[in-house]
């Protein structure tokens, strides 16, 4: 395998590795956090029933209460003109009251478990707060690992890399010169004009000085010498 094809092999296979982890690391996480919200909601569903039960045993203790006071009412009317229906009176007045205290005992036992419930609520809300910032903060970390074994996996294949791209540019090099050396230079007839008429006139200049300097009279003292 050549080098650049096993570099991005083995980069390419250890992504793929690493995005399947991540990825059933978070659905796993995603699960545990989407169950704890579950709970959460069926502990605020169950509040809610338990405020709605409270609110109607608080209403029938409330016409319990007024009951009782319109048969005590009734009685203090009655009483002394009719004995008989003042007992009466007076039953149902107890019977009320007796009824009403039962009412508050019920609420009182469904409020103890509504506080219950809801310190549960909180406590659950609090680890699902507590999950998710974790979530969050695990998938961050993953993504800067991820990052890092990238990094390091092109740097242990950088050697490598760089042979590849070095060989690439050497045999781009070599075709150039092979294409420069085997297309002939362009031929410009203005400037072979120009530099064939520039030689000439250096040539027709020496020749001038040869002919100047040989029509000059031999003096005395050159043949003496």
């Amino acid at each position: 395998m050549r080098p650049f094809k096993r570099l991005f092999a083995t980069l390419t296979a250890g992504f793929d590795s690493f995005i399947d982890q991540v990825e059933n690391h978070e659905a796993v996480a995603a699960a545990v956090v989407a169950d704890v919200r579950r709970q959460a909601a069926r502990l605020k569903v169950q509040i809610a029933r338990l405020d709605t039960h409270i609110g109607r045993l608080d209403e029938q203790r409330q016409q319990a209460l007024d009951e009782a006071g319109q048969w005590r009412e009734r009685a203090l009317r009655v009483a002394e003109d009719d004995d008989r229906r003042g007992l009466y009176c007076a039953r149902q007045y107890r019977e009320a009251e007796a009824r009403a205290g039962q009412l508050a005992s019920q609420i009182s036992e469904h409020t103890g478990l509504r506080d219950n419930v809801q310190r549960e609520l909180t406590a659950v809300e609090d680890k699902l707060n507590e999950l998710q910032l974790r979530k969050t903060l695990l998938a961050s970390r993953s993504a800067h690992m991820h990052a890092s074994k990238v990094a390091a996996g092109v740097a242990c294949h950088e050697d490598d890399a760089e042979g590849v791209f070095e060989r690439w540019e050497t045999q781009i090099t070599q075709n150039e010169y092979l294409t420069a050396v085997q297309t002939p230079a362009s031929v410009d007839p203005l400037r072979t004009e120009f530099e064939e008429q520039e030689r000439d006139a250096a040539l027709r200049e020496q020749l001038s000085v040869w002919r100047a300097d040989a029509s000059k009279p031999v003096s005395k003292d050159d043949d003496d010498a």
